[in-house]
């Protein structure tokens, strides 16, 4: 019984980790969209938001380069 619930808590932390990972992505999908859209209105990006265009940019790699190949055959 004690087993049960130390894995039921276990299993809970991790989807709360994995949310609030998925959210932070979101978050700076958000703001990179944002500051790419302003950009191409011609305004000019402050020091934040060419920040998260380059983190957007990086997670994206970090994405890429991550995937399995082998796992697609």
């Amino acid at each position: 019984m004690p087993g049960d619930l130390v894995y039921v808590a276990e299993a809970l932390l991790a989807r709360h980790e994995k949310n609030r990972e998925e959210e932070a992505e979101r978050r700076h999908k958000a703001k990179a969209s944002n500051a790419l859209r302003r950009m191409a209105r011609g305004h000019r990006l402050d020091e934040t938001e060419q920040g998260a265009t380059l983190q957007q940019k990086d997670m994206e790699i970090r994405n890429l380069n991550s995937l399995d190949v082998r796992s697609v055959r």
